[in-house]
């Protein structure tokens, strides 16, 4: 499989968005890689030709399978290394490493302790609170019995564990932002403990870098964030590099020294508006930003597992990395959609970016800044990684609803629904109980109520306005007639809807009170 003279390196998950940048920081380093797809998944990086994708199991869908699917490609390919790209593939590792001999199977990145400390962020903020990093006052939820009855707003309700089982399958819920009594009381209907219950710190999300070896941290680095893809907490759209300050190091080295960790590593800081620097959290796996430490020359998965297999640095880390910007061009256009749409919970928010400046921002390109997933010899991966983040986010965007007032736009799903109800267009949602507002009422398929017109009116014809307060064959408000939509409220005034085949047998004598409109 692997080409003579180059170790074989497995990575995984290939969709994640640290995987591009750090298979080919490998590549340049001199090995053979392999990614792993999500089974019935196609990621950007099956563009590259110095890469290999091999399917497996989503843990998502059934976590033991996927163990089963790394562990036999482990067996039958014999790779130096494992390298987790993402969370949940750092949960497989950790089992992986569970059914491994070390002295005769790779041991995976990372492993053991390592990955508990990686997944499970209650550990994580001891650790730094212990090392003498900045921690947010933190409440710990391990049971629906620890929430307390006052809280002071807004805080933020985050999950503990980065990837947990439920059932067969592997998941993670995300963070939430609460500003009053009522978003919280929403949470806590989402979130399962264990959680972490912290203020919100305002700030600017800083990165420290680094690659920890027997002899100590070596090739430090920084980032700062400049654009977040969601402004209100989200990963980097746009980051530039920093130097990491004296007393910051000491502080991380501490920690990563007390956490016993070797590897790459990264460790999330947010510094408020007092430039103190508040711990978020640890990455313990390669981490979005790979293309702003590569493209300073930091090649930091490569020396993972170099360090790993006793092999010298190669690239060797440079003595003063240059400054640079890098930005990723589908998350910059998510940012401008985001401010455009504003606060997700509602709200007037000062600190919101203005739509303006944020399409100057992001149009700008001072010093030419590099961009995220970019090879000038596979220029493809750059393009399917730009759409594949855009389709990612319109299908997790909820849909509004298409009904508007009066008249609705939205074609039934099936044949069946179909024949669920009376067809007035003023109200034409099938479901067997609230049906349209004219006076034919709520029909079910079986009973004996009005039947569909022979054509569904096209979508010009639907108007806004509701035809109930108006006579049949009158006009409605935004132009039109309404005498197709009032055939059944004929029929049904006249008493014979099924028994004459929907002709009228003579209007009644007296006609029924009118039923009220459902609110549009």
């Amino acid at each position: 499989m692997n080409r003579p003279g180059r170790p074989l390196v497995l990575v995984g998950y290939a969709d994640a968005l640290a995987a591009i940048e750090s298979a080919w920081s490998l590549v340049d380093g001199g090995f053979d890689v392999i990614g792993l797809a999500r089974a019935r998944t196609r990621p950007a990086l099956r563009w590259s030709r110095s890469v290999t994708l091999r399917q497996v199991t989503d843990p998502g869908t059934d976590a033991g399978a996927a163990v089963d699917d790394v562990a036999r490609l482990v067996r039958e390919l014999r790779p130096a290394a494992v390298v987790a790209l993402d969370d949940q593939m750092v949960w497989v590792c950790r089992q992986l490493d569970r059914r491994t001999d070390p002295r005769t199977d790779p041991r995976p990145f990372p492993a053991g302790d390592q990955a508990e400390l990686a997944l499970d962020k209650r550990l994580q903020v001891r650790l730094a609170g212990k090392a003498g990093l900045a921690t947010p006052p933190t409440l710990f939820i391990e049971a629906a019995e620890d929430w307390p009855a006052a809280f002071d707003f807004p805080l933020v309700v985050k999950p503990a564990l980065a990837a947990e089982l439920a059932g067969r399958r592997l998941s993670r819920q995300h963070a939430i932002v609460c500003r009053d009594a009522a978003q919280l009381a929403a949470a806590r209907r989402r979130l399962a403990p264990p959680l972490l219950v912290q203020p919100l710190i305002r700030g600017v999300g800083e990165g420290v870098f680094g690659l920890a070896t027997a002899a100590g941290v070596t090739a430090w680095s920084g980032h700062r964030r400049v654009r977040m893809m969601n402004p209100q907490g989200s990963g980097a759209s746009a980051c530039v590099s920093q130097p990491v300050a004296p007393g910051v190091r000491q502080q991380v080295a501490d920690f990563v020294a007390a956490a016993g960790w070797h590897g790459m590593f990264m460790v999330e800081l947010l510094r408020d508006e007092q430039g103190v620097a508040w711990f978020m959290e640890l990455n313990g796996r390669a981490w979005g930003s790979m293309a702003l430490a590569r493209r300073r020359g930091l090649a930091y998965p490569a020396w993972t597992v170099q360090d790993a297999l006793g092999l010298p640095l190669h690239p060797a880390p440079p003595e003063e990395p240059p400054p640079l910007m890098c930005r990723h061009i589908g998350r910059e256009l998510l940012h401008l959609a985001f401010v455009a749409r504003g606060p997700a919970t509602g709200g007037a928010d000062e600190s919101w970016p203005r739509l303006g400046a944020a399409v100057r921002d992001v149009l700008s390109f001072h010093g030419g800044g590099q961009l995220y997933n970019s090879r000038r010899r596979e220029p493809m991966v750059l393009l399917a990684d730009t759409v594949q983040t855009l389709a990612a986010q319109v299908r997790k965007a909820p849909r509004p609803s298409r009904r508007r007032s009066g008249w609705s736009t939205a074609r039934p799903a099936s044949r069946r629904a179909r024949r669920t109800c009376c067809w007035c267009p003023a109200w034409s949602t099938p479901t067997p109980t609230t049906c349209c507002t004219c006076r034919c009422g709520a029909r079910s398929r079986s009973s004996a109520g009005c039947r569909p017109p022979a054509r569904w009116p096209r979508r010009s014809r639907r108007r806004a306005g509701s035809p109930c307060s108006r006579t049949p064959g009158a006009a409605t408000p935004g132009g039109g007639s309404t005498r197709r939509g009032w055939r059944c409220c004929r029929r049904w005034r006249s008493g014979t809807e099924s028994t004459t085949g929907g002709r009228p047998a003579g209007r009644p004598a007296t006609w029924p009170a009118r039923p009220a409109c459902p609110p549009s």
